[in-house]
C-alpha cells in the first residue's frame, strides 16, 4: 500500500507539471482564460460579510455552500473573533452549539463536541495547529467525519483556516492592553510582489499576560510568513511557515476529598499520611464504591482563594513550527488536482505537581499534600503528504462531484517523565516550593538523555461522490475511507469507515437533511498471550433542517443527533484470575450522547448582526462498561445539559455617531460534571455571563483607525471552567488598530 501511495503522489505531481507546461505552451486566446472557474479546493463566496459565512471546505473537501451540505456546519469568521476579543481556540468554540472546552490550561485543555474530544486541524491537516493568530476563519463540523479526516473521535472536527497571501495590498498593526497586565501587539501585511503572479503574507505577534491566580503567566512569540505563486490562471502554489515560542505557568488543580474523611481527620482518627481513598475503602460505612471527590477543601489547605501551589518557579514551555506547501491545478472546470505537503514539529516541557489529593497530617484537623514535582518532556515530528483529485461529471440525469485522494502521514514521537522527591507539605504553615530546584536536586548530574523517537505511520485512501439531482434540490454524499495505521513496534490496524448524507430542499427557504457515519481509533495493546486488542469505533446519526429567508437576512440550522463511542478496551480481571494470562482485555463499553442543537445568524441590514446558539443534551453518559461497572451512568465531563449563547452588534453608519459600534451578549450554562471518573462526583454550578463591546472606526486617507473596548464577565460570575479552574471576574481590554490599504 505504501508503494501505491508513493506512486499515486508522484504520478499526480508529474501529471500536474506536464499539464502546466502544456498550458504555458497553449496558444488559446486570453479571453478563454477568464471563463475558468476558481479551484474547488478554495473557499469563495460573495455573500460573506461580518459574521456570515456561506461556504465551507472542511466537511466535503471542496468549497461548498453550507446550505447544500447534509451536516451541521458552523463557521466563526475573523470579524466575529475580532469583535469578541477572542485570542484562544478554547474560548472561540464556546460560542457554537454542542461545543465546550476544558479550560484547565491553554495548551493541554481538550475541546469537546457533542461530548467527545474533537479533532483539531489547521488548514485541513492534523497536528499542525499552534496558535489562534493570522486566522481567516474557524470551521466546526459536528459528528463523525472520518472520510476526509481519518482517525477521529465521533464528536466532530475543528479546522482553523489561516489567512493566505492576497494580491490586494493591505495590512494593520494593533496593540492591546487589559486586565492582569495583558499586553499584545500584532501586525500583518499582505500584497503583490509581482502583479497577479506572486503575493506575500507576513504576520508577527507578541503576547505577555498575567492571570488572576498567583504566579500564572503566559508569554508567546508567534511569526508566520507565506508566498502564493500563480504563474498562470490554471495553476497556483502556496508556501507558508509558522513558528511559536511560549513560556507559561498555570494552576494545576484544586484539592478535593470526602466530607466523612475530613471529619475523621478533624477527630484525629486518621493515621498520618493515609489517603482518603484508603480510608474509604477500609471503612465499612463507605467502602470502595463511594466517590472520593465530593467536596473542595481549598479553604482548608490554601491561605487564600487565588493561591497557586505551583509556586513562582515552575515554568512550562512549548516550541513548535510548521511548513506547508499546497499546489492546485485546474485542468478544466470539470477536473482539478491538489497536492499538499506539511512538515510540523512541537516540543513541550511541562512542570507540575503530580497530585493534589490531601492526606492526613500529624495533628488532628491537619491536611497536607504528599506530592512531588513531575517534569514531562514530549515531542512530535510529523510529515504529511496528500494528493487529491476533484472531477465533475453528469450522467443518469444527475451531476456528480467525485473527490478522491490518498494521504500518508509519518509521526516521530518521544515522551519522558521525570519525578522529583516525594515531600509531605502543608501550604498553610510551610514555605511555597520551588519546582526547578527540586528537580535539579533529584538529578544533580543533569537530566538523562531524551529517549529515541518512535515512528508511527498512518495511510488513508478515500473517495466520495457528491450528487446533485432534481435541479439541485436533492443532494447526496456517499463516501468511504480506508485507513491503515502502524505503530513503532510494527503493530497494525486497519478499518474502512463509511459516510452517507442526504439533503432535500423542500422549499426555497428550508432544506431537510440526515447523515450517518463511523469513526476509527486504533489500539496498539497486546494482552498476555500476545493477541492484539481491536480498535475503538464510533458512529453518529443526525437529522435536521437548514433554513434561509428569501432575503438572506436570517439563516441557520437545527438538528437532533445521537453519537456513540464503543469498543473501548478494559482490563478483564476475571479472565486474568481464571487463565493466568496477564494482562487480558475485553472490548466493549459504550459512551453515548443525544441532543438537540440550533445555530442562527440574523442580519436584516449590514450594520446589525445577531448570532446565537442553543444546545439541549438530554443524554451524555457512559451507558455500558466492561471494565469498572461503577462508571455506568456517569456523565461525560464538561458536557452541560443546556447551553445558550447570544451576541449582537450594531454599527452606526450615519449622523454624529457614524463609525460607533455597540455589542453585547450573554452565555447561559447548566451544571456539568467536572471530571470523567466516577470517583470524582463534583459538578460545576450553572452560570450566566455577560460581555460587552464598544468600538469606534474612523476612515483616513491611508486606511482606518479602530478603537475597541471589550468587557468580559461583566457581573463577575465565578464558575468552574472544565477541570477545577475558576473563571476570572470582570476583565477589560482596550485595543487600537491602524489598518492600511
Amino acid at each position: 500500500m505504501r508503494k501505491i501511495t508513493s506512486l499515486a503522489v508522484t504520478g499526480l505531481a508529474l501529471t500536474s507539471a506536464a499539464l502546466l507546461r502544456a498550458q504555458e505552451a497553449s496558444s488559446a486566446p486570453a479571453a478563454d482564460e477568464k471563463t475558468l472557474v476558481l479551484s474547488p479546493f478554495s473557499i469563495t463566496s460573495e455573500k460573506d460579510y461580518g459574521y456570515r459565512a456561506s461556504a465551507s471546505i472542511t466537511a466535503t473537501g471542496i468549497g461548498t455552500d453550507i446550505r447544500n451540505v447534509p451536516a451541521n456546519i458552523q463557521v466563526l469568521t475573523n470579524d466575529f473573533l475580532k469583535d469578541k476579543n477572542i485570542g484562544e481556540l478554547r474560548y472561540a468554540v464556546n460560542n457554537v452549539s454542542s461545543a465546550n472546552s476544558d479550560n484547565r490550561d491553554r495548551n493541554r485543555g481538550s475541546i469537546a463536541i457533542r461530548g467527545f474530544e474533537a479533532l483539531i486541524q489547521q488548514n485541513g491537516t492534523d497536528g499542525t495547529y499552534l496558535e489562534l493568530d493570522n486566522v481567516d476563519r474557524i470551521e466546526i463540523i459536528k459528528g463523525p467525519s472520518a472520510v476526509f479526516h481519518g482517525i477521529v473521535r465521533p464528536g466532530g472536527v475543528i479546522n482553523v483556516i489561516k489567512a493566505a497571501p492576497e494580491f490586494t495590498p493591505s495590512g494593520y498593526i494593533q496593540g492591546r492592553y487589559g486586565s492582569y497586565d495583558f499586553k499584545k501587539i500584532e501586525a500583518r501585511a499582505t500584497g503583490p510582489l509581482i502583479a497577479d503572479k506572486l503575493a506575500y503574507n507576513v504576520f508577527a505577534s507578541y503576547r505577555d499576560q498575567d492571570r488572576r491566580p498567583d504566579y500564572t503567566f503566559d508569554e508567546v512569540k508567534f511569526f508566520s510568513a507565506g508566498l502564493k505563486w500563480t504563474p498562470v490562471p490554471r495553476f497556483s502554489t502556496l508556501l507558508d511557515f509558522e513558528r511559536k515560542d511560549e513560556t507559561y505557568e498555570f494552576i494545576h488543580s484544586l484539592p478535593i476529598t470526602h466530607p466523612a474523611y475530613l471529619a475523621a481527620v478533624d477527630a484525629g482518627t486518621v493515621p498520618y499520611r493515609q489517603t482518603a481513598r484508603a480510608w474509604l475503602d477500609a471503612n465499612p460505612a463507605y467502602g470502595p464504591n463511594t466517590s472520593l471527590g465530593q467536596m473542595f477543601v481549598t479553604d482548608r489547605m490554601f491561605p487564600y482563594e487565588d493561591f497557586n501551589p505551583m509556586g513562582p518557579h515552575s515554568p512550562s514551555t512549548q516550541k513548535g513550527y510548521n511548513v506547508r506547501s499546497e499546489s492546485t491545478f485546474t485542468l478544466s472546470e470539470a477536473l482539478n488536482f491538489r497536492l499538499l505537503a506539511t512538515r510540523a514539529s512541537v516540543d513541550d516541557v511541562i512542570l507540575e505537581h503530580n497530585t493534589f489529593r490531601p492526606v492526613a497530617g500529624k495533628t488532628p484537623g491537619e491536611l497536607i499534600f504528599d506530592s512531588r514535582f513531575q517534569e514531562l518532556s514530549q515531542g512530535n515530528e510529523m510529515f504529511v503528504i496528500k494528493a487529491e483529485a476533484a472531477a465533475k461529471v453528469s450522467f443518469t440525469g444527475m451531476d456528480h462531484q467525485f473527490i478522491g485522494g490518498v494521504s500518508d502521514q509519518t509521526n516521530r514521537n518521544y515522551a519522558r517523565t521525570l519525578n522529583g522527591p516525594l515531600i509531605p507539605w502543608n501550604p498553610l504553615t510551610e514555605p511555597i516550593r520551588d519546582g526547578l530546584a527540586e528537580m535539579a536536586s533529584a538529578f544533580p548530574s543533569g537530566r538523562p538523555a531524551l529517549p529515541a523517537k518512535a515512528k508511527s505511520k498512518t495511510r488513508g485512501y478515500y473517495l466520495t461522490d457528491q450528487i446533485s439531482a432534481l435541479h439541485g434540490d436533492l443532494r447526496l454524499i456517499l463516501g468511504a475511507r480506508h485507513t491503515e495505521a502502524e505503530n513503532a513496534s510494527g503493530l497494525e490496524q486497519a478499518e474502512t469507515t463509511p459516510q452517507a448524507g442526504v439533503l432535500y430542499r423542500a422549499m426555497r427557504a428550508a432544506s431537510v437533511y440526515a447523515n450517518y457515519s463511523k469513526t476509527f481509533e486504533p489500539n496498539y495493546i497486546l494482552d498476555g498471550a500476545g493477541k492484539q486488542v481491536g480498535p475503538t469505533t464510533g458512529k453518529g446519526m443526525e437529522a435536521g433542517i437548514k433554513f434561509e429567508t428569501p432575503d438572506e437576512s436570517l439563516s441557520g440550522s437545527v438538528a437532533v443527533y445521537q453519537v456513540e463511542r464503543g469498543n473501548i478496551p478494559r482490563r478483564d480481571f476475571p479472565t486474568e484470575a481464571a487463565t493466568g494470562i496477564v494482562p487480558s482485555y475485553v472490548l466493549g463499553g459504550l459512551e453515548r450522547t443525544r441532543g438537540f442543537e440550533a445555530d442562527f445568524i440574523y442580519s436584516p441590514v449590514r450594520n446589525y448582526q445577531l448570532i446565537g446558539s442553543f444546545t439541549y443534551s438530554w443524554e451524555h453518559e457512559t451507558v455500558e462498561s466492561t471494565g469498572d461497572v461503577r462508571q455506568v451512568g456517569v456523565d461525560l465531563s464538561n458536557t452541560p445539559t443546556v447551553v445558550f449563547n447570544l451576541w449582537n452588534k450594531y454599527t452606526f453608519t450615519n449622523g454624529p455617531l457614524k463609525g460607533l459600534a455597540i455589542g453585547a451578549g450573554a452565555k447561559v450554562s447548566s451544571s456539568f460534571k467536572l471530571h470523567p471518573s466516577w470517583d470524582v462526583a463534583l459538578r460545576g454550578d450553572g452560570y450566566v455571563t455577560f460581555d460587552g463591546l464598544i468600538s469606534y472606526e474612523k476612515k483616513r486617507s491611508w486606511g482606518l483607525v479602530d478603537l475597541q473596548l471589550n468587557l468580559e464577565n461583566i457581573t463577575s460570575q465565578r464558575y468552574y471552567q472544565g477541570v477545577y479552574l475558576l473563571s476570572d471576574p470582570i476583565t477589560a481590554y482596550v485595543s487600537v488598530r491602524f489598518s492600511f490599504r
